[in-house]
């Protein structure tokens, strides 16, 4: 087995004309996504492909009932004539995303496809999360599942951007997606409003969408708050003659935790979280119903700022429309991250989980880099969560307020700027934040990837500028 670095890519990784894609899909709808772009990528090139999503819910403790699960779902998906015709076909085989601490199911599926269809060794393609930190142990892992494959020839690849990793970018949406998004996201957001009896409307109000995964969200939802308000002063002048609307996806989340969000909130309706003055109403919702409205009563009524919870997952359609609606937005994960990145254009705010932590850090040193002054302490106040330090000792809650971003360049903490201050800092930040964000908005993982499958057409591909830069 070669484990391939990009500059032997041209003579070992050879074209294939087809390629089955092994999507294993370990916490909801964003595993899944991944495959389907990876899947829409290859396609753009004219290979044959084959998505085989296979369930493995993280919840199961026990890793051989995981590889049970992941045989029977692999012998049904390949008896079909499609997935054999692939197979036949000597494919590139893909694996993507490869939870480096679930690499035994992932073994069992490609021993199911082996019993039942001669699968050739020759290649293959690995794309792992963006700076996905597996611990030791994952990494141990992984390292014995891809010797124990016995393909000839494997690459793996990692989403993200911090260059010293050969990490390949962000996978972007389509541009038939984008299109689509652009076309139908007002009717969109009014039919799904509509359907709850709710009224977001847009014209002379802000729309905050917040996407969290986060078991304990009160301090996320705070932040996120906070942050986005100063944020909007510095960046829409007319803010104070809007109502805002705030939209938080809390993905199925127990009523218990969604009715003490609820509570928490509007108990801090006075505190510093809040422009003075705002109207707050709580709006709990799910199972498609409203199910929870609390307001604050010693408020008049006038401008409010409307916060809603949202149990229920949202249709990838509906979630793709409150993005493009949205001023600004909360996102976790990789696909999440990913398609805010590709329908704004622009970074969101970001809700770091433990094994994201090297992510960020790699986000937070490019955008030291820059030379821009206080600009990576102002992405560190847009993201919020548990965080796992560089020596990985604890795992310390990150919180950062937007009235302390005004750090020295050796990261000394000048004090509390009034929120004023603050306004008139973020205001300079985001005059030029616009110069990074477009050199990560460049660095589209598509091209990448058909630059490994295609090394024939390798020479046309690096002549994009976004693989320029790189």
């Amino acid at each position: 087995m070669n484990l391939l670095n990009f500059p032997t890519l041209r003579d070992r990784f050879m074209p294939a004309g087809s390629a089955l894609i092994i999507n294993p899909i370990y916490a909801g709808g964003g595993d899944r996504s991944t495959g389907l772009k990876v899947k829409a990528c290859l396609e753009t090139m004219g290979l044959i492909t084959q998505l085989l999503p296979i369930e493995l819910p993280v919840e199961i403790d026990n890793i051989y009932e995981l590889c049970d699960r992941a045989i029977v779902q692999t012998e049904r998906l390949i008896l079909d004539d499609h997935s054999r015709s692939v197979i036949k076909a000597k494919p590139l085989v893909v694996i993507t995303p490869l939870n480096k601490t679930y690499c035994l199911p992932v073994k069992s599926i490609l021993a199911t496809i082996g019993r039942h269809i001669r699968l050739v060794s020759d290649r293959l393609l690995v794309i792992n999360e963006m700076g996905y930190y597996s611990g030791e142990n994952g990494a141990a892992l992984f390292q014995t599942f891809l010797k124990s494959t016995r393909f000839r020839h494997v690459k793996e690849c990692t989403l993200g951007f911090d260059r010293s990793e050969e990490q390949i970018g962000y996978m972007r949406l389509p541009d038939s997606e984008l299109a689509e998004i652009e076309h139908n996201h007002h009717t969109g957001i009014d039919k799904f409003c509509d359907s709850l009896n709710i009224d977001i409307n847009t014209e002379n109000s802000l729309l905050f969408f917040s996407y969290l995964s986060s078991g304990a969200p009160l301090k996320c939802a705070l932040n996120f708050i906070r942050n986005s308000s100063i944020e909007i002063q510095a960046v829409d002048d007319n803010h104070l003659h809007k109502a805002f609307h705030y939209v938080f996806v809390l993905r199925n989340a127990p009523d218990t935790i969604a009715n003490e969000l609820a509570n928490d909130l509007i108990r801090l309706q006075d505190s510093q979280f809040y422009q003075p003055g705002k109207r707050v109403r709580i709006f709990h919702l799910a199972n498609d119903r409203l199910e929870l409205d609390k307001s604050s009563e010693n408020k008049p009524d006038g401008h409010s700022m409307n916060i809603y919870l949202v149990r229920q997952t949202l249709p990838m359609p509906v979630f793709r429309y409150f993005i493009r609606l949205s001023s600004l937005g909360a996102m976790t994960g990789d696909n999440s991250f990913s398609e805010y990145l590709s329908i704004k254009n622009s970074l969101p705010y970001y809700e770091i989980q433990i094994w994201k932590s090297q992510f960020v850090r790699g986000w937070w040193r490019l955008a030291d880099e820059t030379g821009i002054d206080h600009l990576k302490a102002f992405y560190q106040a847009r993201c919020f969560g548990e965080y796992l330090p560089p020596d990985k000792k604890g795992k310390p809650q990150h919180y950062l307020a937007m009235t302390r971003i005004n750090r020295d360049d050796s990261g000394v903490d000048q004090g509390a700027m009034t929120e004023h201050e603050a306004v008139a800092l973020v205001k300079q930040i985001t005059r030029r934040k616009h110069e990074f964000e477009a050199t990560l908005l460049a660095q589209d993982a598509r091209r990448v990837i058909q630059a490994i499958c295609r090394p024939v057409r390798r020479k046309r591909l690096l002549s994009s500028p976004s693989l320029k830069k790189r």
